[in-house]
């Protein structure tokens, strides 16, 4: 059970108390879920679109129950879709299937849906697993019903088949250890050999044995995830597992792809910052992420013993800081819809790391970002935020006037990452009217003049051209200049070209 700080702390950041998520705060029963998938199987269109299972859910499972019923192999609904459904969650973002059977009617399983769906199929035959993306940025995942062995910690798991029991106890938590078949004799059956609906109720997260988190860390991650979302909480025995997976630093054996995934996962949450607050709490920022030699690459900057120590110590200001990258996020966000950035936008969750990662030290941050985010562009505008991160706030946080081709100078080559950073930073009202202006209307404006308009009034193609452009945006954002007097100006620069007193 949670404790009673812990609800008041949840409470006091506008959450829910531990158990009380759902309809009312009651959690539903197995035999009412079995009631439910009755009636959508059996009864298709009957009462769900007002009911406990959106229309398009609907339609999934029972597109499962028939393709298992064509291939003669048991299908069924388990992890985060039955967890949610007996909490009655509107916002279900994935449905998976497990086919009891071999790889081969699992890939046919997929097939099947995948044409009545009208959809395509990602195969992963190490796993036995498929993919279908469905409508509203949903995914549909179908696996082989397996058992699984761990060759190491935080190695991949070699899997051989098996049934729907023995693969629900091979999950990560208890609340996700629950499944419900959708066709055959047993069509209906719920399932829950681990007592994961009662930990729900209670509000508990349970890993399912000692090694959990050692076999698969980024479960760490995934626990910290269900506590914001779901207001559940690890009970003792799993934060004591959690700190020893911790302590011996297996999360950082992950494999990078592996690594920032989960990270990725985590850092979209709504609470990011209880994500934040575990990692501290749990002791995840004081473990050395490298205590090896010097690295020598110039990227990373990594020494000995780099670690996020500094982080417990500003877990306060970084909350803030995710706070207000959030809705600069949002900002930017808005304002790129009909005038996109240069560059790609940034994800929510590479902001928000970003910024977090900005209170540690450069050693430790920049070593992190190298791990934690895969794309080398991405990586590199954020590298070269945190760079020109204190001339650019000087020039914002200026008493006197700021002209605003100079905001544009700075904040320009910067990207959304480094208006999201700059807000986030930001603590007068001075900075943050500065940001809205250049973000609205400085960075919008343009030379008056294209280059063949330059060109036609008599300027040689080349550098001056570029050059030229250049200047007269300036002066159109300090001065307001407009076309005519764009082209006054030019026809003085050539006029003096020619008289041997300016240069072009």
């Amino acid at each position: 059970m949670a404790h009673a700080s812990d609800d008041a702390n949840r409470s006091a950041r506008g959450l829910r108390p531990c158990g009380t998520e759902g309809t009312g705060g009651a959690v539903r029963s197995g035999a009412w879920l079995a009631g439910v998938v009755r009636r959508v199987v059996r009864h298709p269109g009957e009462g769900t679109a007002s009911g406990p299972v959106p229309a398009w859910l609907a339609d999934v499972l029972r597109r499962a129950s028939l393709a298992g019923d064509a291939l003669s192999v048991p299908v069924h609904a388990v992890g985060g879709v039955v967890r949610d459904l007996l909490l009655e969650r509107a916002d279900i973002p994935d449905v998976d299937l497990v086919v009891e059977g071999e790889r081969r009617l699992v890939r046919a399983c997929a097939g099947r849906l995948a044409a009545v769906l009208g959809t395509s199929v990602s195969w992963h035959d190490a796993f036995g697993t498929a993919t279908l993306p469905i409508p509203g940025g949903r995914r549909l995942d179908l696996a082989m019903a397996r058992v699984e062995s761990y060759p190491g910690p935080a190695a991949l798991p070699v899997v051989e088949p098996g049934e729907i029991v023995a693969d629900l106890w091979r999950r990560d938590f208890t609340v996700n250890a629950m499944a419900v078949r959708l066709n055959g004799p047993g069509m209906s059956t719920f399932l829950d050999p681990t007592g994961g609906r009662e930990d729900l109720a209670s509000g508990v997260l349970r890993v399912m044995h000692g090694r959990s988190f050692t076999d698969d860390p980024t479960r760490l991650l995934r626990a910290f995830q269900y506590e914001a979302r779901l207001g559940l909480r690890m009970e003792p025995g799993t934060v004591d597992l959690a700190k020893q997976a911790i302590a011996s630093r297996v999360p950082w054996r992950l494999s990078d792809a592996r690594l920032q995934a989960a990270v990725a996962r985590a850092f979209s949450e709504d609470d990011v910052g209880w994500i934040v607050e575990r990692v501290v709490g749990l002791g995840m920022a004081s473990v050395p992420i490298h205590d090896g030699p010097p690295d020598p690459r110039p990227a990373t900057g990594a020494g000995a013993a780099v670690s996020m120590a500094a982080l417990p110590r500003r877990v306060a200001p970084a909350r803030t800081r995710l706070e207000r990258a959030d809705r600069a996020w949002e900002m930017c966000r808005t304002a790129a819809e009909p005038h996109p950035f240069s560059r790609p936008f940034p994800e929510r969750w590479q902001a928000r790391l970003m910024v977090l990662l900005e209170c540690l030290p450069g050693q430790a941050r920049r070593l992190l970002a190298s791990r934690l985010v895969s794309s080398r562009p991405m990586r590199d505008r954020i590298f070269r935020w945190w760079d020109e991160s204190d001339g650019v706030m000087a020039l914002l946080r200026s008493p006197g006037p700021v002209a605003p081709s100079d905001l544009v100078a700075r904040l320009e080559p910067l990207g959304a990452e480094g208006w999201v950073g700059a807000w986030a930073a930001a603590s007068t009202g001075r900075v943050e009217q500065r940001l809205t202006e250049y973000l609205c209307k400085h960075r919008l404006v343009r030379s008056p003049l294209a280059g063949r308009d330059l060109v036609a009034l008599g300027m040689a193609p080349g550098p001056a051209v570029s050059r030229t452009l250049r200047d007269l945006r300036r002066m159109a954002l300090d001065t307001g200049m407009g076309r005519a007097e764009a082209e006054e100006h030019v026809r003085g620069l050539l006029t003096g070209a020619f008289d041997g007193t300016a240069e072009a």
